[in-house]
């Protein structure tokens, strides 16, 4: 004669992936609720932003770290070595910092 099979509750391991997964689905709902909106996006720093804050002395300016030229406002003299400003004046002459002779920028 055959035994009745008995119900047995679910095993472990399936009740221990289910566990796994619901905590993982909430996670994954959790950080999605908190990524900033496309209602509030991020407020990207303009170059004419970053040219309006750019100041330069009447006797020039050192820029320690160096900016670069897009940075300098326009008809400015400037050190450039390589893209990087680390000098830049209205007047011609030359670089106090390494003695290169200045360019006006367009």
């Amino acid at each position: 004669m055959s035994r009745p099979r008995s119900r047995r509750s679910p095993s472990l391991p399936r009740i221990t992936r289910s566990a796994t997964s619901a905590a993982l689905l909430a996670s994954l709902l959790g950080l999605a609720c908190n990524s900033p909106s496309a209602e509030s996006p991020a407020e990207p720093e303009s170059a004419s932003a970053t040219s309006a804050a750019l100041e330069i002395a009447d006797e020039g300016t050192r820029f320690e770290p160096p900016r670069t030229a897009a940075e300098i406002p326009s008809g400015a003299f400037v050190c450039n070595m390589g893209g990087s400003v680390h000098f830049a004046s209205y007047h011609a002459g030359e670089c106090p910092v390494c003695g290169m002779a200045l360019t006006q920028l367009p």
